[in-house]
């Protein structure tokens, strides 16, 4: 699939399974907090030694300025669970 995923400071994360002509947010995946550093966006990491379903990656982590680190065992279009708050230094 044309998957593309973003993490946007203000919108927060989404994704696109028809390489961009529709957006979705990633479930359970919050906006970094106000009074962050607005330049910091989210960081997005696909584990390559993770399983492959459907042509996407199934572990995704995503570091979010302010509100921590978040990871989905099921790939961008499944959920997303909080690991731990605050930012990692």
């Amino acid at each position: 699939p044309d998957v593309v995923v973003f993490g946007h400071p203000v919108d927060g994360a989404k994704y696109s399974l028809d390489g961009g002509a529709t957006w979705t947010a990633l479930d359970g995946v919050l906006a970094p907090a106000n009074g962050t550093d607005q330049r910091r966006g989210i960081n997005i990491a696909f584990d390559r030694s993770s399983s492959v379903v459907g042509g996407l990656t199934q572990r995704v982590v995503l570091c979010v300025p302010g509100r921590g680190v978040y990871v989905s065992t099921t790939g961008v279009t499944g959920t997303f669970a909080l690991l731990g708050s605050g930012y990692p230094t």
